[in-house]
């Protein structure tokens, strides 16, 4: 996202920031350090990286001082800012917000201000964010950013090529259909190894509801994925969804498809060598570059051929900063400040390398394919190259979902597909009481589920038992 001068000077609540901010300075503010505050969600590698970037840059100047805080899971860490401003108690100047809570943040007027009044007050060419498509979620309907974009990432195919080879696969030919990789899988639990957990999975209702759809053209929501003006209605219950949910519950009964938990969980399984195949975010790639005992390739997810030539792409997930309301002028300009550290090439390039995450800008994409760096995993270069010079992974006319309370939405859909997992449900009776209750929290605000509805879906220790 380009911000130019002139855009900032026809907004006359900038001028009268920037006037506000020149006289506190001049008042001798800024003789006292500014403390911005960042409450986050993040874990593991995301974390780790993040928290020696603050340290780095609090070491690197004397002006601004940022703490970071982890607060909880991601709606835990949301709502806790949106109860501290509603209380009137001391609230973060940056929250991470998910990809699905960008509404619930949205619909608390007054909570956030937009990135792009906040940037324009130090501006820098390193707020060019790559491929503005991938972080569609990071803006507003009207497409006002609103959110920094920081945990970019698309979902991919990652499989164990030392398993490939010792069942007699081709290491450098990963399924590119559905139908290849059932065919992998039966080769992988009839090996001599028995690979007793051939595939495994993260974020399904993202994965398997959301870019399932995107891939083969198709919404989950009518009103345009919920985009336009109007209430929108859930529809991934028609012939595709149904199709492939059936399949996916076919793999579990024959024990080709081992089902963990609908977060992150599949992630841990592959990365230990128990399961041969897996499908999750792209920012698994940190966990694996620093884990991984075994030689391991990625590619595109696969498609239904039947139902597009090939795949129309995928919709980004992840989380953002977002800017909170209420704060002081000179606050803001230590914001903007740290953000266009955060962006320089530099900075960027270690968080895009270490956290897994997708680059955040054009000049990083090029730099790390310059350096060699996504040569290095088997299957990344030519991923990395369609997401820099195409326009980005959005599929052909299908826009990211915006739903209002799509969190709740995605713990119904996790819910009734372990239903379906677990035998409770047939694949369509799962998926039209998804619909049906997802339809219930769109109309009723989220505060009111239709009766029979299930608890939300919650982390799973072990794999379901197959029920043959």
């Amino acid at each position: 996202m380009a911000v130019r001068s002139p855009n900032f000077l026809r907004r006359p609540g900038l001028i009268i920031l920037a006037l506000q901010l020149c006289s506190a300075l001049l008042c001798g503010s800024a003789n006292a350090a500014s403390r911005i505050e960042i409450w986050h969600s993040l874990r593991g590698a995301s974390a780790d990286t993040f928290t020696e970037l603050i340290q780095r840059f609090n070491q690197s100047q004397n002006d601004i001082v940022v703490d970071a805080e982890y607060k909880g899971n991601a709606a835990s860490t949301v709502m806790q800012a949106i109860g501290a401003t509603r209380d009137k108690k001391s609230s973060p100047h940056l929250l991470q917000v998910a990809d699905d809570l960008g509404g619930a943040v949205l619909d608390s007027k007054g909570l956030a201000r937009p990135l792009s009044e906040v940037l324009a007050l130090a501006p820098s060419p390193d707020f060019q964010f790559f491929k503005a498509s991938l972080a569609g979620f990071t803006r507003d309907a009207r497409g006002q950013q609103y959110g920094f974009p920081l945990e970019v990432s698309v979902p991919l195919f990652f499989y164990n090529k030392d398993a490939y080879r010792s069942a007699g696969l081709d290491p450098d030919a990963p399924p590119k259909t559905w139908r290849e990789l059932q065919a992998h899988l039966l080769a992988l639990k009839n090996s001599a190894t028995g690979v007793r957990c051939g595939y495994t999975t993260s974020d399904q209702a993202w994965i398997h509801v959301e870019n399932l759809g995107a891939a083969h053209g198709e919404a989950i929501a009518n009103k345009n994925n919920g985009n336009d003006s109007g209430g929108a209605s859930l529809t991934f219950n028609g012939l595709l969804h149904v199709r492939h949910t059936a399949l996916m519950m076919a793999w579990v009964k024959s024990q080709l498809f081992t089902y963990t938990g609908h977060e992150k969980e599949g992630d841990a399984r592959f990365l230990s060598g128990e399961c041969a195949t897996l499908s999750s975010a792209s920012s698994a790639l940190a966990g694996l570059i620093a884990g991984a005992k075994f030689s391991y390739g990625v590619a595109l997810m696969p498609y239904y051929e039947e139902g597009a030539a090939r795949p129309m792409g995928s919709l980004a997930g992840g989380s953002a900063l977002w800017v909170m309301a209420g704060k002081k002028p000179a606050e803001y300009l230590a914001v903007a400040r740290f953000l266009g550290w955060f962006a320089t090439p530099a900075n960027a390039i270690e968080w895009h390398q270490r956290s897994g995450n997708l680059p955040l800008t054009d000049a990083v994409w090029r730099a790390s394919d310059k350096a060699g760096f996504y040569e290095r995993i088997s299957g990344l270069g030519p991923i990395m190259k369609t997401l820099a010079t195409s326009n980005g992974m959005a599929a052909g006319g299908v826009r990211d979902v915006r739903l209002a309370h799509h969190e709740r939405v995605r713990e119904i859909i996790n819910a009734q597909l372990e239903a379906v997992w677990d035998g409770s449900k047939a694949a369509k009776q799962g998926l039209d009481d998804a619909v049906r209750l997802g339809n219930s929290v769109l109309r009723d605000g989220g505060k009111v589920l239709a009766a029979g509805s299930p608890a939300p879906a919650r982390a799973r220790s072990g794999p379901l038992a197959p029920r043959l």
